[in-house]
């Protein structure tokens, strides 16, 4: 059965659009027909007049008309009168004639109108065939016609009669279109609610939509998403919305102070916490439990605490204290709740805040520095006469000139003596009532810090220009390593051992030949020793204001000199024998008494 209903359902959707043979209708409305002589088509006259049926014949376009079936339909009136009449519509004749058809309309036709004659006792019918001596007149069209309202008029005649007539198609109920093919039904049920156009289109009526308008338009505003409608104008929420138009979620349902976003959700509300959020998270603010002024602090969960204002306790601070309940009076005093305080009333003999302490009388001579005792109240107290130079309840202070700060404005007071003196602010001068004497303003400090900053600057920048000083120096002169140099003489030698070499290490010294030149094992020829980077060679008669002597030449040897313009070493050589297979060197430094002899081979 629901197979069968869903089918229909299909079909009934399907309807609107769906091309089907078409239905319509070809209407002939004979107006008027004269046959004014009464004749036949055979050209015999009718006996008491030609009595008038008609026979209408309608098929498809022929270019030659040819006798055969009516393909489109036919019809046989009755007689509708004798000779000439103009044709109206009877009991027996309805008016126009109405040839139906259940095909698509082509747009062409054939038509063919025969007037015959009913002789008496004949009665024309549709199925038999008169006979074709009783034929008045036959007429036959071929014409285009398109679906419309508007009548086309046509008139035929011949030499016997004339006949004026009209014809139209138009299509049945439910049909629309040129031919007569589309196929539309108005509706209003659950299949559809939509009405017919004059094209055969469709239109939804109003609160519906969709293709085949089976869809009711909700109310303005109603959410697409949680709600929808049956009828137009509802809006009806799904499973876990609410609202008018369905946007509100509805929360868990044990949700208590929260909202959701989602149904089944459940978002806690500020100031509320827990799963269902039915924890009160504010509990102060919600519901002010703490009585008496106290302050109440959130702790969490639901929970609190009371700071209570002096003078009450409880859990919401809402018993007082009472300030006596202590008994803070001592000695027998009485004690007086004044609210946040209390006040102890002693009893004779003893004072205090809590009368914890005994009066003194004049019998426990309470004054010092030789003060009179004097009885007050009936001897439960006392007060003490101060000999001069003595104050305080008991005489116990020792008054000086500066105890009532004598001096105004703010001076300071210092006592010298038997008297005392003010030393004023800037601006203020004079003394008191008592005799004043101004001491000056001490003397500002001294800056020590200032003075000891400069002279460290001042000795810092003098050990700097001190080290500049020495590294210049030290590039000007640089030190003058002591290395030995390989000096081979180029001197015609005489009974030596060949390659004779004397070392030197300061490049920047002369070396000298002191020795007399017969003894020498030398022969002198004015040529100048070459040794390493020695500058020359000179006989000490030359230069002898430069050089310094060493030593007397042993044996009456002539030694070697260095020549330099600042003799700070000298080099000098002991002159050997001529037989000597030796020679030594003597460096002699100028600060020092020693010489490092080197021997030469």
């Amino acid at each position: 059965m629901a197979a069968l209903r869903l089918l229909g359902f299909a079909l009934a959707l399907a309807l609107p659009l769906q091309r089907v043979c078409g239905s319509g209708v070809f209407q002939l409305e004979l107006r008027d027909f004269v046959n004014g002589q009464g004749f036949l088509a055979s050209g015999e006259p009718c006996a008491a007049g030609c009595r008038t049926f008609f026979r209408v014949c309608l098929k498809h376009f022929q270019a030659v008309i040819s006798p055969g079936a009516c393909t489109f339909g036919s019809l046989t009136t009755p007689v509708l009168g004798t000779n000439s009449f103009a044709i109206r519509e009877t009991e027996s004749f309805g008016s126009p004639i109405k040839l139906p058809f259940n095909f698509t309309w082509p747009g062409t036709f054939s038509l063919i109108i025969e007037a015959w004659h009913a002789p008496e006792g004949y009665h024309p019918t549709g199925s038999e065939t008169p006979a074709r001596k009783w034929l008045i007149s036959q007429m036959a069209i071929q014409r285009s016609l398109a679906v419309g309202e508007d009548w086309s008029q046509d008139e035929q005649s011949n030499q016997r009669a004339k006949l004026s007539y009209s014809y139209r198609v138009i299509c049945n109920e439910h049909y629309y279109g040129d031919n007569c093919s589309r196929i539309c039904r108005s509706r209003d049920d659950h299949f559809g609610h939509y009405i017919c156009q004059p094209d055969g289109s469709f239109v939804c009526m109003a609160g519906w939509t969709g293709n085949y308008c089976t869809e009711a338009i909700c109310l303005a505003g109603c959410s697409e998403k949680s709600g929808f409608c049956r009828n137009p104008g509802e809006c009806i929420c799904r499973s876990g919305w609410r609202g008018r138009y369905c946007d509100e979620c509805i929360p868990h349902v044990g949700c208590r102070h929260g909202t959701c976003t989602k149904p089944g959700k459940c978002l806690c509300e500020e100031g509320w916490g827990g799963l269902f959020c039915d924890q009160d998270l504010n509990y102060c603010t919600h519901h002010k439990p703490c009585k008496n002024g106290a302050t109440c602090t959130n702790t969490g969960q639901g929970s609190y605490t009371c700071s209570c204002q002096e003078g009450f306790t409880g859990k919401d601070c809402e018993r007082n204290i009472s300030e006596c309940d202590s008994s803070p009076c001592k000695n027998g005093g009485s004690c007086t709740d004044l609210g946040n305080k209390y006040q102890c009333t002693c009893l004779p003999g003893y004072d205090g805040i809590n009368c914890e302490h005994t009066t003194l009388t004049c019998l426990d001579s309470p004054c010092f520095n030789g003060g009179t005792c004097l009885e007050k109240e009936k001897g439960t107290s006392y007060a003490c006469l101060c000999p001069m130079g003595f104050t305080g309840s008991n005489c116990e202070k020792k008054e000086d000139r500066c105890t009532n700060n004598p001096c105004a404005n703010g001076g300071q007071c210092f006592v010298m003596g038997q008297q005392h003196v003010c030393r004023c602010r800037p601006g203020f001068s004079g003394q008191t009532l008592n005799p004043v004497t101004i001491i000056p303003p001490l003397p500002k400090p001294v800056p020590w810090v200032a003075i000891s900053m400069g002279v460290g600057l001042v000795a810092l920048l003098i050990l700097c220009c001190m080290i500049a000083i020495v590294i210049r120096q030290m590039q000007r002169h640089p030190e003058q390593n002591s290395e030995t140099m390989n000096n081979v003489s180029d001197f015609q030698k005489e009974n030596l051992i060949p390659a004779s070499q004397l070392k030197n290490t300061n490049k920047n010294k002369d070396l000298e030949i002191d020795c007399v030149l017969e003894k020498s094992n030398y022969k002198l020829k004015n040529h100048t020793l070459d040794y390493n980077l020695v500058k020359e060679l000179t006989n000490r008669g030359a230069q002898e204001d430069k050089y310094h002597k060493s030593e007397k030449c042993i044996g009456e040897k002539s030694p070697f000199w260095l020549c330099s313009e600042k003799p700070e070493c000298r080099i000098s050589a002991i002159c050997s024998p001529r037989d000597s297979m030796y020679q030594s060197v003597f460096v002699i430094t100028e600060e020092r008494n020693e010489c490092i002899i080197a021997t030469e081979v």
